[in-house]
């Protein structure tokens, strides 16, 4: 009996399973679909499976934060809701769906960019391919490892980049790339795409071939997740966090850094560089450490307080060292973020006012991920010369 029992249940399994596939219809009322899809004009079709809702729209996304605007979808008989949008010109672009005032990620969409919130991401590759693109060059690896931190008391992750034909035999420059708040050690990978801009232009001679490190820049944690973000608790945060990547940097990681890989150690062939937060924390750490980095980028630092950066004892005391060690000092915004904003302009005021030598420059675009890969480009050409 229970021979002929578990007979039937084996040949009956595989047909339900084919009638479910038949019918279109899986578990949780989905259906199969594919979203998006980017067409042969750089036109880009949005899909969601909602057969209850009442209304769907699309919000593409600045960097993943900030709207930039909201259309709608159209719902056919099955209950598959869709919009084309575009052409689009190439570059990697955010959005987030809306179903009756609830907004998430597109479920169909695998590739996700984890911020406070996570929102989808699509890519219009360029007819010739753009740099932060994969191109048939030599590549180099990107390496996880996990090192002590005497900063946290803990094990602490860091991502690190080495040159294609990286060997022992020789000495390299190192960049530090710090990401922004609300990002990760990933960032700079998954977004920035540095390793594929990197690549290419070492690939052109337009770079000296570098260890690129990039760490956590949380070692306070992620508290800020927990309560409403606005200046003031952004600020009671990075006083509390920066002081610890500082020393985490240079107590711990460098060091780690050095014991594993073959770098150079002169401040003229160490920079450090990085993006809003990170930016900030570029500024703050280099003028802190005015014998050890040789380089300083900061890309749309986030001081858009003038009280962030005027207590700064550090930017005060150092400026003579940091002028007579740091090669080069560049501080790059896009022109949307100085729009109805004066406390970009404000930090550029009080640094030549204190007698910074700096560079400054103002590019197209906003607080978002093209702007940095563009300055990105900029910049990576003019360290260790």
């Amino acid at each position: 009996m229970f021979r002929s029992l578990k007979r039937n249940i084996t040949l009956c399994l595989p047909i339900s399973i084919l009638i479910l596939l038949l019918s279109g219809t899986t578990y949780g009322q989905d259906k199969f679909y594919t979203s998006p899809i980017v067409n042969k004009d750089n036109t880009v079709t949005f899909s969601v499976f909602a057969p209850q809702a009442n209304k769907v729209s699309i919000e593409m996304l600045n960097s993943g934060i900030t709207s930039t605007g909201s259309t709608k979808l159209e719902k056919d008989k099955d209950g598959l809701w869709q919009v084309t949008l575009g052409p689009f010109e190439p570059e990697i672009y955010y959005y987030l769906f809306n179903t009756d005032g609830s907004k998430h990620a597109d479920l169909k969409n695998k590739n996700i960019k984890k911020w406070l919130n996570s929102v989808s991401i699509f890519d219009i590759p360029g007819q010739k391919p753009l740099l932060h693109e994969l191109q048939t060059v030599s590549h180099g690896t990107v390496h996880q490892h996990y090192y002590d931190s005497k900063a946290t008391s803990t094990q602490r992750s860091v991502n690190i980049y080495t040159p294609p034909n990286y060997t022992s035999d020789k000495k390299y420059p190192v960049l530090f790339l710090l990401h922004g708040l609300g990002d990760s050690n990933s960032g700079w990978l998954e977004y920035g795409k540095i390793q594929n801009i990197v690549d290419n232009l070492i690939s052109e001679k337009k770079v000296i071939p570098m260890i690129i490190v990039m760490p956590d820049g949380h070692p306070a944690g992620r508290k800020y997740e927990k309560s409403p973000l606005n200046w003031e608790s952004y600020t009671s945060y990075i006083n509390q966090n920066n002081p610890m990547l500082e020393q985490d940097i240079k107590n711990s990681l460098l060091p780690f850094v050095q014991q594993h890989y073959s770098t150079e150690t002169k401040a003229s062939k160490l920079a450090i560089a990085g993006l809003s937060m990170g930016g900030q924390q570029a500024i703050e750490i280099g003028f802190s450490e005015p014998n050890t980095f040789g380089s300083i980028i900061s890309l749309s630092g986030s001081y858009f307080d003038d009280k962030q950066y005027q207590h700064i004892d550090v930017l005060n005391k150092n400026v003579k060292s940091t002028n007579d060690n740091t090669q080069l000092f560049w501080i790059m915004y896009g022109k949307g973020e100085m729009e109805n904003n004066e406390s970009p302009k404000k930090l550029k005021t009080w640094l030549s006012s204190k007698g910074v030598d700096f560079q400054w420059t103002e590019e197209e675009g906003g607080h978002e991920w093209d702007t940095w890969r563009r300055n990105s480009i900029r910049f990576l050409p003019k360290l260790f010369r």
